[in-house]
């Protein structure tokens, strides 16, 4: 059942109709953001030989599982931490566009993020890097809606 009211929802129905296809793809894609694709883990630090580093798991606010990379700096851990955060429809890994449909629907390309990783620690820094609710290997919650990193 729908939140809005029937009068509402008739008029918006109404509405669509006058809307020309170039524009209710638009609109329709838009919607999309919030309830993407989600991404697949399509690299891992081990394809740029990072050493060290580790799968660990934190909760969101409201308890949900979200899946993270902690990768040391080159040379040993210090002070210095970058938290990477990714991009919708993306992953902590990037966006794996290349491999095909249904990613390639959105764009054919790959999106790289483990790279950056490499020459973060290579500079220096430790890394950690999560996929938001929805995404990589995090838990879904809210009803696949994303929080575009309101909830993490």
């Amino acid at each position: 059942m729908s939140r809005m009211s029937k009068e509402r929802m008739d008029a918006a129905l109404e509405q669509q109709k006058t809307i020309s296809d170039a524009d209710y793809a638009k609109v329709k894609a838009i919607a999309e953001i919030v309830r993407p694709l989600p991404s697949v883990i399509h690299k891992t630090p081990d394809d740029y030989g990072m050493t060290g580093w580790k799968d660990l798991y934190f909760s969101s606010d409201d308890g949900t599982p979200l899946e993270d990379w902690y990768i040391p700096a080159k040379g040993g851990e210090n002070d210095k931490l970058v938290i990477f955060n990714h991009a919708l429809p993306m992953c902590r890994a990037g966006f794996p566009g290349h491999l095909g449909a249904p990613w390639s629907n959105f764009d054919a390309v790959e999106i790289d993020f483990v790279i950056q990783y490499k020459h973060l620690t290579d500079a220096g820094y430790n890394v950690l890097t999560y996929d938001i609710r929805n995404h990589g290997n995090s838990s879904a919650a809210n009803n696949g809606l994303s929080g575009i990193g309101q909830w993490e």
